[in-house]
């Protein structure tokens, strides 16, 4: 009979590669719009809250949309 052609065995994964990190950033973020929003209201007043909160929609927003590794 003919035989088939071996596959090569797969390489091994990196380790943390099938894990997904994609909601570490905005967690992260919310969790620290808290103190950040307090630190700024007390020392800049409102200008400041709304210099963190788009600094924070801008890091949000651009960590979306990079390129992805594969």
């Amino acid at each position: 009979g003919r035989e088939l052609p071996r596959q090569a065995p797969a390489p091994p994964r990196a380790r943390g590669a099938g894990r997904d990190h994609s909601l570490v950033l905005p967690l992260v973020s919310l969790a620290m719009s808290i103190p950040l929003t307090a630190v700024s209201a007390s020392l800049a007043g409102p200008g400041g809250v709304l210099f963190v909160w788009l600094a924070l929609v801008v890091l949000n927003v651009a960590y979306m949309h990079r390129p992805r590794r594969d």
